[in-house]
C-alpha cells in the first residue's frame, strides 16, 4: 500500500510519469480495483489531484481514461480493450483537455508514430498551451531531422512551463542538433536540476560535456547515468530523501 499511496502523491505534485511507472508495475502484480482505475486516469490526463478531491463531474472521464491505461499495462498488453475505453472516452470527452494528449501517449506506447503525432496535434487544437504536447511534436521533429522546428517547439515549451525537466531536456537536445552546444548544456543543467533521478537527462549531459571537452563532467554524467539507469531498472524512481520528503508531506487542507 505504501507504493500506491507515494503513487498518488506523486500525481498530486504533478509527476505523471512517476505515477504510472510504479501503478503499471501494481497492476501487472495485483489486477485491477476500482482505486487503482481512478489513480491511472487521473496520472493519465494530467489531473494533480487526490483521488477524494477532484471534481465529480471528472468522474466517468477519469474511469474511462484509468480503464485504458490499466489494459494497456497488462502483459501481454490488451490493446484492443484498452481501445475499447479510449473509444469511449474521445466520444464522450474530446474537448477535454489532455484527452487527445492521453491518446497520443498510448498510440506511442504501441510504436504507432503517425497515430500519436496526430493526437498531440489534436490536442494542441483543443489546448494550444499544451506544453508537453509541444515536447512530444519536438521530439519527433529532432528524430526526423526537423531541428529548427524541433527547436521552436521546445522553447515554447520550455517557456510556458519553466519547470517542466522535460521541456528542458527536450530543448536542449534540439539546441544540440542546432549547433548550439553552450547553450544545450545550460538547458540539460537546468533539466537535471529539475530530475536529478533522470538518467536519459545525465546521459545526454554526458554526451555535450564531451563535445565541449569537459572530460571530468561527462565522466560524472556517465557514472551518475549508470546508477540511475540500474535503478529504474529495479523500478526505484526516486533518491530515498526525496521519496521520505514525499510521505511526509502535509495533505491539502492539514495545518502547515
Amino acid at each position: 500500500m505504501a507504493s500506491f499511496h507515494w503513487a498518488l502523491l506523486l500525481t498530486r505534485e504533478g509527476r505523471f510519469v512517476q505515477t504510472l511507472y510504479l501503478l503499471t508495475a501494481k497492476s501487472q502484480k495485483r489486477g485491477g480495483s476500482a482505486a487503482l482505475t481512478e489513480a491511472m486516469g487521473l496520472a493519465s490526463l494530467r489531473m494533480a489531484y487526490l483521488p477524494e478531491d477532484y471534481p465529480p463531474q471528472w468522474r466517468e472521464m477519469v474511469w474511462l481514461a484509468g480503464k485504458a491505461a490499466f489494459y494497456a499495462s497488462l502483459i501481454p498488453h490488451q490493446f484492443d480493450r484498452a481501445q475499447d475505453y479510449e473509444d469511449k472516452l474521445l466520444l464522450h470527452y474530446d474537448q477535454a483537455p489532455n484527452v487527445h494528449y492521453f491518446r497520443g501517449t498510448m498510440f506511442g506506447f504501441q510504436k504507432k508514430r503517425e497515430a500519436a503525432e496526430k493526437g498531440y496535434r489534436q490536442e494542441l487544437r483543443v489546448s494550444p498551451q499544451h506544453a508537453p504536447a509541444m515536447a512530444e511534436l519536438a521530439r519527433f521533429a529532432l528524430e526526423e531531422g526537423r531541428p529548427a522546428e524541433a527547436l521552436s517547439l521546445a522553447r515554447r515549451a520550455a517557456d510556458l512551463e519553466p519547470k517542466d525537466p522535460v521541456a528542458h531536456h527536450v530543448l536542449g537536445q534540439a539546441l544540440f542538433a542546432d549547433g548550439q552546444v553552450q547553450e544545450s548544456a545550460r538547458e540539460l543543467e537546468t533539466a537535471r536540476q529539475l530530475a536529478p533521478d533522470s538518467a536519459s537527462i545525465r546521459w545526454e549531459l554526458r554526451t555535450v560535456y564531451r563535445k565541449l571537452g569537459r572530460t571530468k563532467d561527462a565522466e560524472h554524467e556517465m557514472a551518475a547515468f549508470v546508477t540511475l539507469n540500474e535503478k529504474e531498472k529495479a523500478g526505484i524512481l526516486l533518491p530515498p530523501q526525496e521519496l521520505q520528503e514525499l510521505m511526509h508531506e502535509k495533505q491539502p487542507g492539514q495545518e502547515k
